[in-house]
């Protein structure tokens, strides 16, 4: 009852906040201008599994452990940045640019000189955007703005421009590094050339003729004598090898096979195919010696010229040897066949060994030569394996560009569009008229609380008795005095400063900070 009493006798100071706070909550519902909202969704993929062969696309994921926080992070540094919002404001329709610059509806748009700078819009577009994260790997972009198209138009670009612009700064790091590797490759293959021509004019100045052409270096000397040795334990290939057998077979139609062999062979059409076939399996015998066991695969002529060999000897056989059976022209186009290839790789085997013992002979005769030579020859290999290896990077980090440009490993989906705001955002009532509640009730009380803390007057004859100690005979009615009239007059102007500066709070509150929140 005691509080009832103090609440009734200080009612005015409740009332009067109360109504306030409650009709500027009203005020703000009222007269605050719609605001439309669209809003879009990220998500996140990452696997976690990578090829082996693309070990650049790891360097460009974020950290899967702290992935939501470091996406975050970049759509923020992203979408945020001066240069991603101009990009943004400088593709909008003229219409849509009039309405951002806060005049549409003006006849003929705003001319371009009055409209606010660049970045007085991509600041004004800045407060529009807000970034959230939401469930695990999933992220939404909203844009506000009372203006539902603009809202829409704008939450579309948003996306979409960070997504690309995402994708070229994860690829941009690989694009650099290919691109200063092709700047190096070309310096490289120049010095590669300058170390060619200097070991072919110090072969061509200061050797013998004898040594002119030759393939054979102190690289690659020791495998070329291993190949002539492995020749000798295995001797002639197979299809050298079954040429005695066929020769016993062939002598019913060719009383002279040796002879019939040299006359094939001294053929037009047939000698002019064989010079191409002896430098083909030359080259495929030079190859053995850099090790480079593809080459037989990587040269598909050879065995296109093989089969042209073939043929062409079954047409001579067709010609000469009319007299033979199918089965006995089958067996002398492979005696003709066996006994070309055993004089191509005699022949080729024979120069390589010539090759061999004309360099072994160099080195010991010319030992200052030689170690010129030597020194030439390292540098040419160095700068030619430093070439591979450069392509082999350019490759990794093309192949990088690639998974980056498919997002292998880790990429963004597009898990909800924006869509075209059909209901405003704010003001939101529910929210204002609970706000204008809650300040309204919180003031008014506190406000009777503070007046009753701050009265010193007594109020009842208990009150008086108790503070002097003296017990009260009787009362007098209040005397009409001016000092009284005076402090009632400062206690109501002491009230009313407080119920006015209540009424700017509240203003403060519900005109100015509570639009620029909701923004």
């Amino acid at each position: 009852m005691a509080l009832l009493r103090v609440f009734l006798r200080r009612k005015w100071l409740f009332m009067v906040p109360f109504v306030l706070c409650l009709g500027m909550a009203y005020g703000v519902i009222k007269i605050m201008q719609p605001v439309y909202e669209s809003a879009g969704q990220l998500r996140v993929i990452a696997e976690g599994t990578s090829a082996h062969t693309i070990a650049d696309v790891r360097g460009l994921l974020p950290n899967l452990r702290n992935l939501d926080r470091e996406t975050l992070s970049q759509l923020r540094t992203i979408i945020y940045s001066p240069k991603f919002l101009a990009g943004i404001i400088e593709n909008l329709d003229p219409d849509d640019l009039d309405i951002l610059s806060g005049r549409p509806g003006k006849p003929g748009g705003i001319p371009e000189a009055d409209r606010p700078g660049l970045r007085a819009l991509a600041n004004r577009l800045e407060h529009m955007i807000r970034i959230s994260p939401g469930d695990e790997h999933i992220f939404t972009i909203r844009v506000r703005h009372t203006d539902p198209g603009l809202a829409y138009t704008l939450a579309n670009d948003v996306i979409n421009g960070f997504m690309a612009e995402e994708q070229a700064t994860r690829l941009a790091r690989s694009e650099r590094t290919r691109d200063f590797l092709r700047t190096r490759r070309t310096v490289v293959e120049q010095n590669l050339a300058e170390a060619r021509e200097s070991l072919t004019r110090f072969r061509t100045d200061m050797l013998s003729n004898s040594l002119l052409g030759t393939v054979i270096n102190e690289r690659n000397i020791s495998r070329a004598e291993i190949i002539m040795h492995r020749r000798l334990e295995q001797g002639d290939p197979p299809e050298a090898a079954a040429l005695d057998a066929l020769k016993s077979k062939v002598r019913d139609v060719l009383p002279d096979p040796a002879g019939a062999l040299l006359q094939a062979m001294e053929s037009k059409d047939i000698k002019a195919h064989l010079q191409l076939l002896e430098s083909l399996e030359y080259d495929l015998l030079v190859s053995d010696l850099d090790g480079r066991t593809d080459a037989r695969t990587s040269n598909p002529s050879l065995g296109s010229t093989r089969l042209e060999l073939y043929r062409l000897l079954e047409v001579w056989t067709t010609a000469n040897v009319p007299q033979a059976t199918l089965r006995q022209a089958g067996d002398v186009v492979q005696y003709l066949y066996a006994g070309i290839y055993r004089h191509i790789n005699t022949r080729n085997y024979q120069q390589l060994e010539d090759q061999i013992a004309a360099f072994r002979n160099f080195m010991t005769q010319q030992p200052d030569q030689a170690a010129t030579l030597t020194s030439l020859q390292q540098e040419v290999d160095a700068a030619h394996q430093l070439l591979l290896s450069i392509d082999q990077d350019i490759r990794r980090q093309e192949m990088g560009i690639a998974a980056g440009m498919s997002e292998i490993g880790y990429s963004l989906e597009l898990r909800r569009t924006p869509l075209q705001p059909r209901v405003p955002v704010e003001p939101d009532k529910m929210r204002l008229a609970m706000m204008g509640f809650v300040l309204a009730l919180g003031i008014g009380l506190g406000l009777v609380v503070l007046a009753e803390m701050m009265d010193r007057s007594f109020k009842t004859i208990p009150q008086i008795e108790g503070a002097l100690g003296v017990p009260v005979f009787g009362s007098l009615p209040s005397i009409d005095d001016t000092l009284f009239l005076k402090r009632g007059r400062r206690r109501i102007l002491f009230w009313m400063l407080i119920v006015i500066s209540i009424a700017v709070l509240a203003a403060v509150v519900f005109l100015w900070l509570y639009p620029r929140l909701t923004a």
